[in-house]
């Protein structure tokens, strides 16, 4: 119990600042699937489409063989007027690994141009599971992808020196924007 009242005294000392909530992390808001949020300035619409993965049972088996799975993806759709005109998009990834080490990076390599450039992306730690020693990463994308366009990402796990790769079996995962 005291950590929590720890908790809400920082969060009313952050928000009586003058912050949002959404502000707090990564200045998105954590939208569940087919969620829509009206942002502070009135206009612009945020929907979310939300693809779940079915996440394997996680067992040694299953750790001895990937170090790294797409968990979920997530579209964030951004309007403005009213939620009449579909501005831009932001993928935003979800990906498990398993805990080699207490130092390291998850992210996504993507392109929406068929790999002619990419970009790559790191995402930010969300949760621990001690029964499975795995984490979970969140991975958002730059939030200004046009709208039509196709976007084709692998995710990466580098830690002690070496990178593991999660590329949909050679395939590459893809969002329709």
């Amino acid at each position: 119990m005291r950590n929590r009242g720890i908790f809400t005294a920082v969060a009313v000392i952050v928000l009586g600042m003058g912050f949002s909530a959404c502000s707090l992390k990564n200045d998105r808001p954590v939208l569940g699937p087919n969620e829509v949020v009206i942002s502070d300035d009135g206009e612009t619409v945020i929907t979310s489409t939300k693809e779940v993965q079915k996440a394997p049972a996680l067992s040694i088996e299953w750790n001895t063989t990937k170090n790294v799975w797409r968990i979920s993806q997530d579209l964030l759709k951004y309007y403005k007027y009213g939620g009449t005109v579909y501005v831009s998009g932001q993928l935003k990834v979800s990906a498990g690994v398993n805990n080699i080490a207490y130092d390291k990076v998850v992210g996504i390599r993507y392109t929406t141009d068929n790999w002619k450039t990419y970009k790559d992306y790191n995402g930010y730690w969300t949760s621990y599971n001690s029964a499975a020693n795995t984490d979970t990463f969140d991975i958002l994308s730059e939030s200004t992808i046009q709208p039509g366009k196709t976007v084709k990402y692998a995710i990466y796990y580098k830690v002690s020196g070496k990178t593991y790769w999660d590329n949909n079996n050679g395939l590459n995962y893809t969002a329709q924007f």
